[in-house]
């Protein structure tokens, strides 16, 4: 069977110890329940994600 999650995109692990190398998208996916899915949390957790990508973007552009 095939993993939807294998190629969501670049393996980008987090940096922070007590995630334990999770890769940032099945992180998001994680937040998702079953019945229940909190959008709000889900944006706030894909920006503060995409920041830091944004940011070497813009001091890049120049």
């Amino acid at each position: 069977m095939l993993d939807c999650r294998a190629s969501a995109g670049p393996d980008v692990t987090s940096a922070q110890p007590g995630i334990g190398g999770s890769p940032i998208t099945s992180a998001l996916a994680d937040l998702q329940g079953q019945f229940v899915a909190n959008q709000n949390l889900i944006a706030a957790a894909a920006l503060i994600a995409a920041t830091p990508t944004l940011v070497v973007y813009g001091l890049l552009d120049r």
